[in-house]
C-alpha cells in the first residue's frame, strides 16, 4: 500500500488520476514491486469525473487498506470476492473492530484516510502523498525471492515411417569410431606436464619437512590476543514516567497519560496539551516526558516513536536530578516523525531521561507533541 499510495502520489504530480481503486488494480510483480493498473485509463473508459480527484484516490488507498487488514470490503456491495465491511450504528466497522491484531497505527491511518466519522481528533488524509507520508514509516515486507519454473525437457524427435525400416543401418553408423592414436606432439606434452608435477610434489615435499623440522616457538602462536566479545546493548525499563512542564503554570503536562507510553502498546499514547502555534504558543521553550530510570544507568539509545505528522523538535536530555537546569542535552532532532532514534552524542549517564519537545507539529487544526512507546537501551557489557 505505501509503494502504491507513492507511485499514486508521483502520478498527480502530472495530473494523471485513478478514481478506480480496486483489489485487482495492484499487482505484485516478480521483480519484487507494485505495479498500479489502471492509472488514468479506468476513469476515461467509465466516464467517471470528480471536483476533488485527489481525494478520491485518498478514499481509494484507504478502502485498499482497510480490505488488506480485514479481509472486508468498506463498500456497499462485495467487491473482487471480498465481502462487505460490517457496520455498527450506521457506520463501517474499524479495521481492530473487524480483526483482532491490527495495529493501532494503521487502524488510524485507514479511519483518516476512509473513516471519517472514526477519525476522532486527526486530521483526514485527504491526497495520495499524505497517505504515503503516513505509511512511510511502516516496515516493507521481506524481499520474495522468485524461482522461474524448471524448462520442460525437449521433445523425442519425431521418426518416420522410413527411418523405422532403415534401424539397422542407422545403429551400424552410429557406433563409435577407435580412438585416434597420439601424435608425437601430444606424446611431448604428456610426458612435459608429468615431469613439472612430479617435480611440484618434491619442492612441496621438502618444505614441508623444513617446516616440521624447524616448528615455531610457542610465544610466536600465541602472539595475537583472543578476540574481545561484545555484548548486545540491553533495554532498560523505567520504574516510572510523568509529563514535564518545568515552565508552565502547573509544572506537568497530562500526568496520567504517561505511563501510556511506557507500557509497550502501539495503540495508547501521551501527549501535551494543544497550543495554537508549533513553537507552543510562544508561552515557554519546551515540554516533555520524564523517565525515571530508578538509578543511575548508562544509555546508549533512545528509540521514540512520536506521530507521522512530520515538524516536531525534540531534544534527549539525561541527568541525575528532575530539575531542568541539571538535565544535560545529549542528542537532538528536527523535522522528526514516526519511530525516531536518539543517540547521545558521548557517554552519558544519568537516573533522569527527558524527551523534551522545543517544536511540536500541527494535529486537528492545533499543534501538540504526542509519543506512542519509548524504549530506553543501555550499553551491554561483555
Amino acid at each position: 500500500m505505501a509503494e502504491a499510495a507513492e507511485a499514486l502520489a508521483h502520478a498527480h504530480e502530472h495530473n494523471l488520476h485513478h478514481l478506480c481503486l480496486r483489489p485487482g488494480k495492484l499487482v505484485w510483480t516478480t521483480g519484487n514491486t507494485v505495479k498500479v493498473l489502471g492509472v488514468a485509463v479506468d476513469a476515461a473508459l467509465e466516464g467517471l469525473t470528480t471536483d476533488d480527484p485527489a481525494l478520491d484516490d485518498a478514499e481509494g488507498l484507504g478502502r485498499l487498506l482497510y480490505a488488506g487488514l480485514t479481509g472486508h470490503w468498506p463498500g456497499d456491495e462485495e467487491e473482487g470476492g471480498l465481502p462487505a465491511a460490517p457496520m455498527s450504528d450506521g457506520h463501517f466497522c474499524t479495521p481492530r473492530q473487524v480483526t483482532a491484531g491490527v495495529p493501532g497505527y494503521l487502524d488510524t491511518i485507514t479511519c483518516r484516510a476512509v473513516l471519517p466519522e472514526s477519525r476522532k481528533s486527526h486530521s483526514a488524509l485527504s491526497t495520495p502523498g499524505q497517505v504515503a507520508e503516513a505509511l512511510a514509516d511502516v516496515a516493507r515486507p521481506l524481499t520474495i525471492q522468485y524461482t522461474p519454473p524448471p524448462s520442460p525437457p525437449p521433445a523425442p524427435a519425431a521418426v518416420s515411417r522410413s527411418e523405422g525400416l532403415d534401424t539397422q543401418q542407422r545403429t551400424y553408423v552410429s557406433q563409435p569410431l577407435p580412438p585416434k592414436q597420439p601424435s608425437t606432439l601430444n606424446r611431448v606434452l604428456m610426458t612435459f606436464v608429468v615431469l613439472l608435477v612430479i617435480a611440484a610434489v618434491g619442492v612441496g615435499a621438502w618444505t614441508l619437512g623444513r617446516k616440521l623440522g624447524n616448528p615455531a616457538p610457542p610465544e610466536a602462536a600465541q602472539s595475537q590476543p583472543p578476540p574481545s566479545a561484545t555484548a548486545e546493548p540491553q533495554i532498560v525499563k523505567p520504574s516510572n514516567a510523568t509529563g514535564f512542564d518545568p515552565l508552565g503554570d502547573d509544572g506537568a503536562e497530562h500526568p496520567e497519560l504517561a505511563d501510556d507510553a511506557v507500557d509497550g502498546k502501539p495503540d495508547t499514547f501521551w501527549h501535551t496539551t494543544n497550543y495554537n502555534n508549533a513553537t507552543l504558543g510562544n508561552l515557554k521553550p519546551g515540554v516533555g516526558l520524564l523517565l525515571d530510570m530508578g538509578k543511575p544507568t548508562k544509555i546508549a539509545d533512545v528509540i521514540a516513536t512520536l506521530s507521522s505528522a512530520s515538524g516536531a523538535s525534540v531534544e534527549l536530555k539525561v541527568g541525575d536530578s528532575p530539575d531542568l537546569s541539571s538535565l544535560k542535552t545529549v542528542a537532538k532532532q528536527k523535522d522528526a516523525s514516526g519511530k525516531v532514534t536518539l543517540t547521545p552524542d558521548e557517554a552519558a549517564t544519568g537516573q533522569y531521561v527527558l524527551i523534551w519537545f522545543t517544536r511540536l507539529p500541527a494535529d486537528a487544526g492545533k499543534f501538540r507533541g504526542t509519543i506512542y512507546d519509548v524504549v530506553v537501551y543501555s550499553p551491554g557489557t561483555a
